[in-house]
Parts: C-alpha cells; structure tokens; sequence
C-alpha cells in the first residue's frame, strides 16, 4: 500500500513486483539485483629501507567493479604510495568500490635499516718487534645486514693480521648495504726492547 519502500540486505536475484491503484488497475514489472564479484585486496609485503630512500607500496584489487577509491592510514589516494620514513611505519589499507563495497584492512610495515656501527678488538694490543696480532670486527647494535670491512681502503676480512713495526693507530671502516659508514680504530703498541 506503500508508494516507496525501503528494503536492506536484499539477495542477489531478480523480483517481480505490482503496484495496483484504488481501482484495482495494476501494473507487474520485474527487477534484477545483480551481486557483484567480492572485493579483495592485497598489498606489498613487508619491507626493509635504507635510511631517506623512499619505499613504494601497491596495492591490488581483484572482483567486484571499479572505479575503486584506496584509502592509506585513512587518505584517499591512488592504487601506488610512496612513503620516506625516518622510522619503521606501519601503513594500514582498505578500497572503496564503485557500488560502496569496502575491503577487508591490510597492513604493510617499512623497516627503516638501523645504522651500522663497528667495533674493532683484539686480543693482545701490545707486541714485541717482529710479531704480529690479529684484529677482530665485529658489527654491534640491531644492523644484521651484510657490510664490507675496509683496511686503508682496501676490502679485508676478519681476523686481520698486522705486523706494525712501530706503534701506530689501526683505522678500520665498515660499509653496509646502504652504503652507511662507521669506523673504529684500535692502537697496537710495539713493546720497547729490553
């Protein structure tokens, strides 16, 4: 009896309906509810950054009907972002359809590479003339990436041998993936002779 009514949560699947007048006069016409593909959205995997490089994400939507609106942490954007944190980031993401269909959330996480920092050892810093010791580097801190460990600028491994013949300063540098640089230096004193 109704002109219009409001119906929620209808199936998919087609609907007859009539409208008959106070004379009884009436009119069947049909309707078709189309259900549109599901929408699902996945993303990038997790990454690891240099320090000030940018990250790109993209995100990709399968199902249902464009145009499709993405949301980053709750802003409209396109399909691709990039970001260039200082700080590991977490980026959360959902699409909007064209029939206001909204996706499930994801995330990706940016790791931002923590800095490298070197640290050179050894186990006997004071030698007679004509001997020799070896020098040890070890990376400290949260890096666990790869680096390349210099001598004098020449690429060496660990344990370094040195066979000074006076007392002297060991400068050692190290050099990550990122190409971030620490250095370290160590002192090896030649024992006067008796």
């Amino acid at each position: 009896t109704a002109s219009t009514e409001d119906l929620v949560n209808v199936p998919a699947g087609t609907y007859y309906y009539q409208i008959k007048d106070t004379n009884n006069c009436f009119v069947t016409d049909t309707l078709i509810i189309n259900q549109s593909l599901e929408l699902i959205l996945s993303c990038s995997a997790d990454t690891l950054i240099c320090k000030n490089t940018p990250a790109v994400i993209q995100a990709f939507v399968t199902g249902s009907e464009g145009p499709f609106n993405f949301y980053w942490n709750g802003n409209s954007g396109l399909s691709v972002f990039t970001i260039t944190p200082s700080t590991d980031t977490t980026m959360y993401i959902y699409v909007q359809d064209a029939n206001n269909c909204v996706s499930d959330t994801l995330n990706v996480t940016i790791s931002v590479s923590p800095s490298i920092q070197l640290s050179v050892s050894t186990a006997n810093d004071s030698i007679c003339l004509g001997n020799s010791t070896q020098i040890n580097a070890n990376i400290i801190g949260e890096y666990m990436g790869t680096y390349t460990l210099y001598y004098n600028n020449q690429i060496i491994s660990t344990p370094y041998t040195v066979s000074p013949v006076v007392t002297n300063d060991w400068i050692f540098m190290a050099q990550d993936s990122c190409n971030i640089q620490s250095s370290d230096t160590i002192t090896i004193y030649i024992m006067p002779v008796p």
